[in-house]
């Protein structure tokens, strides 16, 4: 009997010895890695604008920024603006070194504005006096 239980224990022995060399077949996944980030593609556009007073009424400098995902501004990039009232000039601008495109609106109402950049795109109310002066405080 303790022959037997010998023979086993031996015989556990060796596989176990066995699967130590051999090493065990499970491989633990890796955790799968990020994406990596992009910092020449646009991730965010915003527009503004200043009105423009006495000889130049009626017209608005509009400005877009566009920034990557770690908000730099990125240069080179075209931005398309368009308007439901007036006309843009130029409509089709690219960025300076700072992320910053400007165009000029001319516009005798307010207007809605929108720069894009791809499938980006950002809108803005610009309001135009239209080359009326303000009445004047008595």
């Amino acid at each position: 009997m303790m022959d037997n239980m010998l023979k086993k224990l031996a015989g556990v022995a060796v596989v176990l010895t066995l699967l130590g060399i051999s090493g065990c077949a499970y491989e633990n996944p890796a955790q799968p890695e990020p994406p990596p980030i992009n910092l020449s593609a646009p991730a965010q556009v915003t527009v503004g604008a200043s009105t423009g007073n006495g000889a130049q009424s009626g017209t608005a400098t509009v400005s877009a920024t566009v920034q990557n995902v770690n908000g730099a501004g990125l240069s080179n990039v075209v931005v398309t603006f368009t308007t439901t009232r007036g006309t843009i000039t130029p409509a089709q601008v690219p960025t300076g070194a700072n992320g910053v495109a400007t165009a000029t609106l001319t516009s005798a109402d307010t207007a809605d504005v929108t720069a894009s950049v791809g499938t980006l795109s950002a809108h803005m109310l610009v309001v135009s006096t239209g080359g009326s002066t303000p009445p004047t405080t008595p």
